[in-house]
């Protein structure tokens, strides 16, 4: 009988492996919190198992001490979350503390909540009611998205994309940054007071308010205002607003001098009611963008709901106007003028 050497039985053996490759276990760690909201207390888990490794997933119901805290100076890593499960639930992440669950998108789900003050690593999707909020000492590397009725609330800082398919407001606070694309279709809403440095549109039926401290730069091509989208720019008290800018057709790179593409459905609306009065010269709106004139003509100004765009004029980009500066009335005008009120009826029953 003929017999294969050793070494070629030893690599049919390897290949045959090889056909078949093995997948380490999933290991769930359930929440009780049956002890205190400590992450790291293990006695706060199913078997006493604090989830820890790449093959670890974590699931968050709510308990009694909710939510599970992971304290400042913890360094977690597991493959990922699921917040909610069915069920309420949340998760808190200290400043000072660090999450990496980049194994794979935790989903947080029904009223699930994930609040980070501290450092997250890993993409999130977020169904049915659920919150992700990110704090001014929080940062957040991971894309999001968002379906159902779900919202995000950002005031630290996000490197990632959103994918929005919910029908609730995503808020941009004024510390808040977004280095990643954050497209508006739909019936999307946003509020923006922070930054965006990614590809930024508003389309179809979308709303977008931004407010005066907003710095808003779109890094694409499709920079665009189309199909019924609404606009609103809310002045601040001193007259400043929120440029949009866009590296589409810019001068040079970096500049964000650029075009924004547009079409005349959508609705531009210029809030005054913060401004003090006054007036207001050389106010851009945008860089640049198509069909100047048309959204010159489609621009709307309106002060505590009157329509003031008359008051405005379009030039070289911008717009200048003035509004009467309504004065404040100090105390001791409202006192002299209640004690005129209170001499005329004196005089009056006389």
């Amino acid at each position: 009988m003929n017999r294969l050497p050793l070494s070629l039985v030893a690599a049919a053996v390897l290949l045959s492996v090889s056909a078949f490759p093995l997948h380490a276990q999933t290991n769930f760690r359930g929440w009780t919190g049956n002890t205190s909201s400590d992450w790291n207390e293990a006695s706060n888990w199913d078997s006493s198992t604090i989830p820890s490794g790449p093959n670890d997933v974590a699931a968050v119901r709510h308990s009694t001490n909710n939510p599970a805290v992971i304290g400042s100076g913890s360094n977690i890593s597991l493959q990922k979350m699921f917040i909610g499960e069915n069920e309420t639930g949340s998760v808190t992440v200290d400043s000072g503390a660090t999450v990496d669950a980049s194994g794979g998108n935790s989903i947080i789900s029904k009223q699930g909540s994930l609040t980070v003050n501290g450092s997250w690593s890993g993409g999130v999707i977020l169904s049915h009611d659920s919150t992700l909020s990110i704090g001014a000492s929080g940062t957040f590397n991971g894309n999001l998205t968002a379906n159902n009725s779900t919202s995000i609330l950002i005031d630290g800082a996000v490197t990632g994309n959103i994918q929005n398919n919910s029908d609730a407001t995503h808020t941009i606070g004024s510390t808040g940054s977004l280095i990643g694309n954050f497209a508006l279709d739909g019936t999307d809403n946003a509020i923006i007071s922070g930054s965006i440095l990614g590809e930024f549109r508003v389309n179809q039926n979308a709303s977008v308010t931004i407010n005066s401290s907003a710095d808003i730069r779109s890094t694409s091509n499709n920079s665009w205002f189309y199909n019924n989208a609404a606009i609103t720019w809310n002045v601040a008290s001193d007259g400043s607003v929120a440029t949009l800018r866009t590296s589409r057709l810019e001068s040079s790179p970096g500049a964000f001098d650029g075009e924004w593409r547009y079409d005349a459905s959508t609705s531009m609306i210029v809030n005054l009611d913060a401004f003090a009065g006054g007036t207001i010269t050389g106010m851009e709106l945008v860089s640049g963008i198509q069909n100047e004139s048309t959204f010159a003509e489609n621009v709307l100004f309106t002060h505590n709901g009157v329509d003031v765009s008359s008051e405005f004029t379009f030039s070289d980009g911008s717009f200048s106007g003035a509004l009467a500066v309504i004065p404040e009335l100090s105390t001791v005008g409202i006192l002299t003028g209640f004690l005129s009120l209170v001499y005329v009826v004196l005089c009056r029953r006389r």
